[in-house]
């Protein structure tokens, strides 16, 4: 079902003439309400429908323009900062390498100081963001110029592009850059939390996304292709989770329903345990790495756990013939949320909020 997002009034809808292709026709969605279960490894995330639009005005080519120029330079200065930083540190650290010991000084302080150069960009960008602030200023004027070429040539815009910026502007932009937790997107309701908690059982594994957290999921896409949810939890039961998470330092006990509405899309995981008796096994598993600090590093050990961690030795302590699988990632092994989907041992068993592309989700904090 193609869905056709609404369309100002502004436009002249008569010149909806996409490109060659003519409409781009995604696949069938999910419809939540009756096709659940579904075998985990056949669950494909809502897919983004859209249309291609001729004939827009120009106010609207500057807005969908320049908030896109905003939000991929901010990307970009995000990844200036330690690059940046590094190329200076590398360049200082041959300098003094050479003064010191020659050739193979040079070579040292090179790899020392552009090492010690990056770590200290990441570290400036992750408490300042000024990267971001200033790429996003870039990519608002540069965008905006973008905008008067594409309008005089013609070029089709994404309808569910011109539908996430036609609220957009620069002083909106300026003010949003300071608050990491904003979204235009609406978050899971109480209403739709609530039903999907009548859903889930104790020990289903719930995969959430919010999309203030959306630069995680571009790593995160980088390495797996996608980046459908960005946190994983343990459903304790008697409306309570048991998740690792950098607010709370480490495994403790939440809320489902108020981890919920701070998340735009859930889904939750029944894997094929043998009885309710072994569903509580994990439970009481992951109830027992509660104190756990939260390991930043990513790390495998057992001294500190991130999310998907905490959930996978959960599983596997209290229901071992149920695997989910590892991936490599540079010099270790990871597990990442959306690799609880790869497995025909488990279910997915029920839905709340919306999924949106990483594109337009990150889109959504700028306008």
């Amino acid at each position: 079902m193609v869905v056709i997002v609404k369309i100002s009034e502004s436009f002249n809808t008569a010149a909806l003439t996409p490109p060659s292709a003519g409409i781009v026709k995604k696949p069938e969605t999910n419809e939540v309400s009756d096709k659940f279960p579904i075998q985990a490894d056949k669950f494909k995330e809502t897919p983004s429908d859209y249309q291609w639009v001729s004939g827009a005005d120009l106010s609207t080519y500057k807005k969908v323009c320049s908030a896109t120029g905003a939000a991929s330079l901010s990307i970009a200065g995000h990844i200036a900062m330690p690059v940046g930083f590094g190329a200076a540190g590398a360049v200082i650290g041959g300098i003094a390498g050479a003064f010191v010991g020659g050739p193979v000084g040079a070579i040292a302080g090179k790899v020392i100081g552009g090492a010690a150069g990056a770590y200290a960009g990441v570290k400036v960008q992750a408490a300042t963001e000024i990267g971001k602030k200033i790429g996003a200023r870039m990519g608002h004027f540069a965008g905006k110029v973008l905008g008067l070429f594409a309008k005089t040539l013609g070029i089709p815009l994404r309808s569910d592009h011109i539908e996430e910026t036609k609220n957009y502007s620069y002083d909106k932009m300026i003010t949003h850059l300071d608050d990491s937790h904003y979204s235009n997107h609406a978050r899971i309701s109480e209403k739709d939390a609530l039903a999907f908690m009548d859903k889930i059982k104790p020990g289903d594994i719930v995969l959430t996304n919010d999309e203030s957290g959306t630069l995680f999921s571009i790593i995160v896409g980088a390495v797996d292709g996608k980046a459908d949810f960005n946190h994983a939890l343990l459903n304790a039961g008697n409306g309570k989770t048991i998740e690792s998470r950098t607010v709370t330092d480490g495994v403790a006990e939440g809320d489902m329903k108020t981890v919920l509405m701070s998340k735009h899309h859930a889904i939750a995981i029944r894997p094929h345990y043998t009885s309710d008796s072994e569903a509580q096994d994990v439970v009481d598993a992951a109830r027992g790495m509660i104190g756990t600090k939260y390991d930043f590093r990513f790390r495998m050990g057992d001294d500190s756990m991130y999310c998907s961690e905490m959930v996978f030795k959960a599983v596997k302590k209290g229901a071992p013939e149920i695997q989910f699988h590892k991936r490599p990632l540079i010099t270790r092994e990871v597990i990442l949320p959306s690799d609880f989907l790869r497995t025909k041992k488990a279910d997915v068993v029920a839905e709340a909020g919306k999924d949106n592309s990483i594109f337009n989700a990150y889109l959504a904090r700028f306008v």
